[in-house]
């Protein structure tokens, strides 16, 4: 649907870029102030236009004054995100424009099954809703990730016993059912990407690896997240580096996780350092000169540089970010990656590619926003929102 009225226009520029101001809208959408100003006063008298949290002086109450940015208020209707990672929880809410209203984090160890973090999650978006003063408001969309093998558009679980946290669940229904709206399923690490994409501007294609338990990784072209045609894509995991090594819960042998996950890589560390060391004790061996703590991060670098010479071999990024636990190592572990890259793949597609270290992944509020921006950017998003928005008029 293509709006033809200038006050949907203005609720699509809306919807599409977040807070504007009249004169901002004015210039993109070519008329005069005064035409704007016509379209905006009778949805701020309404309720569905207010001015930016956090932008309104003291003693002017809501009333949007013309020098604030507007925002299409939460009272509206909302945006839920849930994202399920390995070590934990985040939630939040957001209005129909994206504008982030709050948003909850919870560490949660690492054995806690997915029907339980499920459970939790949605306690903790009730909360979050009540303690904004939003529970009466309806969710109009949500985004859930999960730290799984699963399909996009069905919510099944797949992938064995790898995916034993969620078997036997389907995130997609259950949230749906509890949030009585239509949700987007994402797996975790493709969102991770995603987010550390919205903080490179400069990079057009990013490959984002997640070493933890494994390795996952999330893949963004030409600024869409590449999830296959199912929501399978990205299983850096479970690329076999060995036909005949080491079994997988996959079911396959020689999978790359089986060789650098954190399991394997902490099995490593306390067999030169004792059996209580830590990743963290372990760095600061390395560090040290220690040669056996520095072989263990030497090693694990050059096996996932070696498969992902293979992926720019296949996709030639111009950035790799590396995430999870394991960039606590930084250069010990970043600069075998990259060497090895640099070794193994072609030369066209590494001539200008960066491999960095992750940070963005560790703010739990951009984990959030990237959630609700990747609700905004779908196709149908800006027709449904406008719907929503005309009834609540």
């Amino acid at each position: 649907m293509i709006p033809t009225s200038t006050r949907d226009v203005v609720l699509t520029h809306l919807l599409r870029d977040g807070a504007m101001h009249r004169a901002d809208l004015a210039r993109v959408m070519g008329v005069s102030r005064t035409t704007i100003g016509n379209a905006v006063a009778p949805l701020v008298v309404a309720g569905v236009l207010e001015a930016e949290p956090g932008s309104i002086p003291a003693g002017v109450g809501q009333h949007a004054p013309k020098k604030q940015r507007l925002v299409i208020a939460p009272k509206v209707g909302l945006l839920a995100s849930l994202v399920f990672r390995r070590t934990g929880i985040t939630v939040g809410l957001a209005s129909l424009d994206a504008t982030m209203l709050g948003y909850r984090f919870v560490p949660k160890g690492v054995a806690e099954p997915g029907a339980s973090r499920m459970e939790q999650g949605l306690a903790m978006l009730s909360e979050l809703r009540g303690e904004l003063g939003l529970s009466g408001v309806p969710i109009h969309r949500g985004q859930v990730a999960v730290n799984s093998q699963v399909d996009s558009t069905s919510g099944e679980i797949h992938g064995g016993k790898a995916s034993w946290m969620w078997t036997g669940t389907n995130p997609k229904t259950v949230v749906e059912q509890e949030l009585g709206a239509p949700v987007r399923l994402e797996n975790s690490a493709r969102l991770l990407g995603f987010v550390e994409y919205l903080a490179h501007p400069e990079a057009r294609n990013l490959i984002y690896a997640h070493l933890t338990g494994g390795v996952a990784m999330g893949q963004v072209i030409n600024g869409e997240i590449a999830g296959g045609s199912h929501g399978g894509a990205g299983e850096l995991g479970h690329l076999s580096i060995d036909h005949d090594g080491r079994p997988c819960e996959c079911g396959n042998r020689g999978c790359l996780g089986r060789y650098v996950g954190m399991e394997t890589v902490m099995e490593e560390v306390r067999a030169v350092l004792g059996p209580s060391a830590t990743l963290g004790e372990a760095v600061d061996a390395a560090k040290a000169g220690h040669h056996a703590a520095t072989l263990i991060f030497r090693q694990t670098g050059r096996l996932v540089g070696e498969a992902l010479a293979s992926v720019c071999n296949l996709l030639d990024p111009d950035l790799i970010v590396l995430g999870g636990s394991v960039v606590a190592a930084g250069e010990l572990y970043a600069e075998p990656v990259r060497a090895t890259i640099l070794e193994r793949a072609l030369p066209l597609v590494t001539r200008s590619l960066n491999v960095v270290l992750g940070s963005a992944t560790a703010d739990q509020a951009a984990i959030t926003r990237a959630s609700f921006e990747l609700l905004r950017r779908e196709t149908s998003y800006v027709e449904g929102a406008l719907a929503r928005i005309n009834s609540f008029v």
